[in-house]
């Protein structure tokens, strides 16, 4: 989980601002940082959504919401990654995991919310991808804790579309979101038609 200070109001709706700067923790003589002004200095935070606590996931996008900040969620998929935005005014988490829209979620099973969310995308992700996280969620619903593999393309992946993400959203530039979801797809690209170079050979 990482969040920016805020220099300015984050952009509602790809340029239309709600919200005043207010002072936090990382401005020359404002006090330490609490729960209460963390949220306060925050322009936009981001959480991976694989770890294994789903209140605390639930709990993080609700007071985001809340809070009237921008949240970038993702995590890796094979050779890829997948991201999403999450704004006041787009769909939620809670409604791609099939979860009620408000009210608390404990007891709720962690690998039936998200494999919930998979299953909704699965015709866009690469087949070997969806079998092994389904295995996954299989193995976490068993009690097995935290099996995922992972791979160190997929974990950049994932980090080079947060930081885009987050970047954009900062600049006040348009960004896609909620419930729509982001794919970034390396093997698809390695297969995909190339570009042609203009006044090239061959």
């Amino acid at each position: 989980m990482s969040a920016v200070p805020k220099s300015k109001p984050w952009p509602s709706d790809c340029g239309r601002s709600t919200r005043r700067p207010r002072s936090g923790p990382c401005r020359p003589g404002s006090r330490p940082a609490t729960p209460l002004n963390w949220w306060q200095a925050a322009t936009w935070c981001s959480t991976p959504s694989d770890f294994l606590d789903l209140p605390a996931i639930i709990a993080l996008h609700d007071q985001a919401r809340i809070q009237d900040l921008p949240l970038v969620s993702a995590f890796s998929a094979g050779w890829g990654a997948v991201a999403a935005v999450f704004t006041p005014k787009s769909g939620t988490l809670r409604g791609l995991c099939g979860l009620p829209e408000s009210g608390s979620v404990e007891g709720a099973s962690y690998a039936g919310a998200f494999g919930r969310l998979l299953a909704g995308m699965a015709p866009a992700l690469p087949a070997d991808f969806v079998a092994v996280t389904r295995h996954t969620l299989r193995e976490l619903a068993d009690g097995k804790p935290c099996p995922a593999p992972q791979l160190a393309a997929g974990a950049a992946a994932t980090g080079a579309l947060m930081v885009t993400l987050a970047v954009r959203l900062l600049a006040g530039q348009p960004v896609t979101t909620a419930p729509k979801m982001l794919l970034v797809d390396l093997t698809g690209l390695a297969c995909g038609p190339g570009i042609r170079v203009v006044g090239g050979q061959g």
